[in-house]
């Protein structure tokens, strides 16, 4: 029996590590499947159709054993495509995301390192830039604690909802009118709903 392979829904998705809408039986005896969606590399990705792969699933999975690829399956008429990897390959990301997720909770929580990664992902998410300062630094640590609880348990949607949520905020810092708008204090609250 080879390696046991774990799949995952969206190719989309997959790269936010968000949850499997489906189940899918595995093509093959001693299969896993899978409720995680793991991160790929798109270098080591081969792309094919789900009917090829159908085809073809001894010889695809054999293939994407000895070269270590991942496969991604593209279905017709809109629906997800699925991630295919070893199951090697999916601990392997797990372990480096629990690893890495750690130390990012470990930065964020040392006051003299906070202000230089929350200054690092500015850089690296250009819309951070329009946080306030303290939002900077509330977003990092919010970010930090909140992949690492994701990693613990192997599902990220909370992850990237809370991306979004910021970025969502950095959007109204980025019109100032707006901001004001909504920062500054209601006169009379309304009794009726508008």
């Amino acid at each position: 029996m080879g390696p046991a392979v774990a799949f995952s829904a969206d190719a989309h998705h997959a790269s936010y590590c968000g949850e499997v809408r489906g189940i899918w039986r595995a093509a093959r005896p001693g299969a896993v499947v899978s409720t995680q969606v793991v991160a790929y590399a798109g270098p080591m990705a081969k792309t094919l159709p789900m009917s090829r792969f159908i085809q073809n699933y001894n010889q695809h999975l054999a293939e994407a054993e000895r070269s270590d690829d991942v496969l991604v399956l593209q279905q017709r008429a809109g629906r997800p495509s699925w991630v295919l990897e070893t199951e090697g390959r999916v601990r392997a990301t797990s372990e480096a995301t629990e690893f890495l997720s750690a130390a990012l909770a470990a930065l964020v929580h040392d006051e003299t390192l906070v202000d230089r990664f929350a200054a690092a992902l500015a850089a690296a998410l250009p819309w951070v830039a329009f946080l306030p300062e303290r939002d900077r630094e509330a977003f990092a640590a919010e970010a930090a604690d909140t992949l690492r609880a994701c990693a613990s348990i192997g599902r990220f949607s909370a992850f990237a909802d809370l991306i979004e949520d910021w970025r969502n905020t950095a959007e109204v810092w980025s019109d100032p009118a707006l901001a004001a708008s909504l920062a500054s204090e209601v006169p009379e609250p309304l009794d009726q709903p508008v």
